[in-house]
């Protein structure tokens, strides 16, 4: 594991220089992006964007710049991508009508929806066909897919916007809301007593939908940007900075390909224990069973891999200085109000 690791890392820091001097010899291009806004994923400026603030920095390690403008509905930034208003999207799901005008990049978020309720809610569910007679808060312009716009039982109630469905889930305008698991985590991040007190989460992810970002199909070296910047996601995964701009001290993914995932910190601050949780970017990376002796964890800090926790250097397991809550600045936004 760790010799792959280190070979991945070698290729980068070849293949990087070589891309970089070819940037230097060519006009940088500048990308009209759009989304709209759907916290923590996207949002005006200030405000929580990961989504954004990802693309745009694996664009910029690219030597491509790029314009966002945040819309406040979804609804027609399909059409002008389609006829050549904007050149692409930071976040969007893929779906095969979209995939015939637009140029996907490999995923690099999983979006995880679960039900939230109010505390002491069922959320045995494990389908939206179970909730039968409940009305479900969802949002109106969101691609879903037919596993929800087709369910049979429950009654979907449309939205502007995640935050405005949480909002009438505290006020019982709703039974349920589906919202994105990282929503959740941040959600009880920054209110941790509050949430706690008043809302439940379900444990199952009833849809999972990648996250992408997209160009035109017909615009101009569209296939090298989507290449450039699916290879500044792997690197940014692998160096940590991925993390920090998620805000999450360790997330759990596959870096080497390898069929096992890893453990990678985004800083040098691993605490004193090995990690009792992290942020799985992808489904297929879910931990096993708590307590299960057979789960061996390997750990990527710094660039550098360990096949054990007994391997991390002392200098390392150090408690982290980062504040359990959201950093204000970073996060920049109230989710909604209790």
């Amino acid at each position: 594991m760790s010799n792959r690791i280190g070979l991945t890392l070698g290729l980068l820091v070849c293949v990087l220089p070589v891309q970089a001097l070819a940037v230097e010899s060519e006009p940088a291009p500048v990308l009209r992006l759009s989304s709209d806004v759907w916290p923590p994923f996207t949002d005006v400026e200030g405000k929580s964007r990961v989504a954004i603030e990802l693309v745009r920095t694996a664009l910029e390690r690219s030597g491509i710049r790029e314009n966002t403008t945040v819309r406040q509905d979804f609804t027609d930034l399909v059409d002008d991508l389609r006829s050549g208003k904007i050149d692409g999207s930071p976040a969007l799901w893929r779906t095969d009508e979209r995939a015939k005008f637009l140029l996907y990049s490999r995923p690099y978020l999983e979006n995880r929806l679960v039900l939230v309720g109010r505390k002491g809610t069922d959320l045995s569910a494990t389908s939206l066909s179970a909730l039968a007679g409940k009305r479900v808060g969802v949002v109106h312009s969101y691609a879903y897919g037919a596993s929800v716009r087709g369910a049979k039982g429950p009654e979907l109630v449309e939205g502007p916007s995640d935050s405005e469905n949480l909002q009438r889930l505290v006020r019982g305008e709703v039974d349920y809301v589906l919202a994105d698991q990282l929503l959740v985590h941040y959600l009880f991040r920054q209110y941790p007593e509050k949430a706690k007190k008043r809302l439940a989460v379900g444990k199952v992810s009833l849809v999972e939908r990648t996250l992408h970002f997209a160009v035109r199909r017909d615009l101009p070296g569209a296939a090298r940007i989507i290449q450039r910047f699916d290879a500044e996601i792997r690197a940014m995964i692998t160096d940590g900075s991925f993390n920090r701009i998620l805000d999450v001290d360790w997330i759990r993914t596959d870096v080497d390909g390898d069929g096992e995932p890893e453990m990678v910190l985004g800083g040098a601050e691993a605490g004193e224990l090995p990690p009792a949780s992290s942020y799985e970017l992808f489904e297929m990376d879910e931990p096993a069973a708590s307590g299960d002796a057979t789960v061996e964890l390997h750990y990527l800090i710094n660039g550098h891999a360990y096949d054990t926790w007994e391997d991390v250097p002392e200098e390392y397991k150090i408690p982290s200085k980062r504040d359990m809550q959201l950093d204000p600045v970073r996060s920049g936004v109230v989710l909604f109000e209790f």
